[in-house]
């Protein structure tokens, strides 16, 4: 079971994931009888190893922790092309996809960095890179976000990793497409 924060979340999560392939089976998502969940003091050990209960209210990756942080996010429904920021400078795309296969996600099918606004280079703030990444279908793409959002990335020159943020792309717009 999933508590989400409002009814409007729970129905967008509805409508975007219900009847969605991944990882070979079918996400089938039903309303609960309960109202809410209740705090489990000490969760149990799943097989795969996880803690059979979690709360991510106030976890530091939750982008929607207030009403200021969710209104800056554009909710978006599945897409075979995802968005992804925050990863290292000069990452190349044969790096990118290395990590992707490295971690046993689905390789991406084309990779493309945003160029910088005011200059004809990668959009590469000093700080980090941000582009879009291409899957063959939908399920690689539902599949790769789920295993690759906030995965680490070491930067050559950093002490700490990058975390690399991913979600489906909003874009519209051909020109920022991959083609």
């Amino acid at each position: 079971m999933v508590q989400m924060g409002d009814a409007l979340s729970v129905d967008r999560a509805m409508s975007n994931f219900n009847n969605t392939f991944m990882f070979g089976s079918k996400v089938q998502l039903g309303y609960s009888k309960q109202a809410f969940l209740s705090d489990v003091q000490q969760p149990h050990t799943l097989p795969d190893g996880s803690p059979s209960f979690k709360d991510f209210m106030g976890n530091k990756n939750n982008r929607f922790l207030n009403p200021e942080m969710a209104s800056k996010n554009r909710i978006q429904p599945p897409t075979k092309t995802l968005h992804f920021f925050n990863t290292p400078p000069m990452i190349g795309e044969n790096e990118m996809r290395d990590v992707f296969v490295e971690a046993d996600a689905p390789r991406p099918k084309a990779i493309k960095f945003f160029q910088s606004k005011s200059k004809n280079t990668r959009s590469t703030s000093e700080r980090s890179s941000s582009g879009l990444i291409e899957f063959e279908n939908l399920t690689e793409a539902v599949e790769a976000l789920s295993i690759m959002n906030h995965y680490p990335i070491k930067s050559s020159g950093g002490k700490f990793p990058f975390i690399m943020k991913l979600c489906f792309s909003s874009s519209r717009n051909p020109q920022n497409r991959i083609d």
